[in-house]
């Protein structure tokens, strides 16, 4: 296995360190920053407008990261949010190296894409 494919660097901060996500990148290792914290707060009623950021970040990106800490309301609001995750048309997966770095393709052609504009018929119009 080639250095990195075992390996994810994450950065759960807002303002992430610039020169980590460099090295990691530099040596070929899988790395992301940034995350939707759930539960600052610790109160209910705040994790699930934090769980409707985590939808939009995954809409814009392809993946997103939330990170939350294992207390009751937390708990209690993202198994509530699991139940019907599939019919709003996402998946949970594992923080991974191999799931990350398709994500990050997947963005990547993505854009490429979006960059390139709509495909045209060949042919007389």
């Amino acid at each position: 296995a080639a250095i990195g494919d075992d390996m994810l660097i994450f950065e759960p901060l807002k303002a992430p360190m610039r020169r980590l996500g460099i090295e990691a990148r530099r040596t070929g290792v899988t790395s992301m920053a940034g995350a939707v914290s759930l539960d600052d707060e610790g109160r209910l009623d705040d994790i699930e407008p934090r769980l409707a950021a985590l939808e939009a970040q995954a809409r814009r990106t392809g993946y997103a990261v939330g990170v939350g800490v294992a207390i009751p309301t937390t708990v209690e609001g993202v198994s509530a949010w699991i139940a019907d995750l599939e019919s709003r048309g996402f998946e949970l997966a594992p923080l991974d190296p191999s799931v990350m770095a398709a994500a990050q393709a997947k963005r990547s052609r993505d854009v490429a894409a979006d960059q390139a504009g709509p495909a045209r018929a060949n042919g007389p119009t």
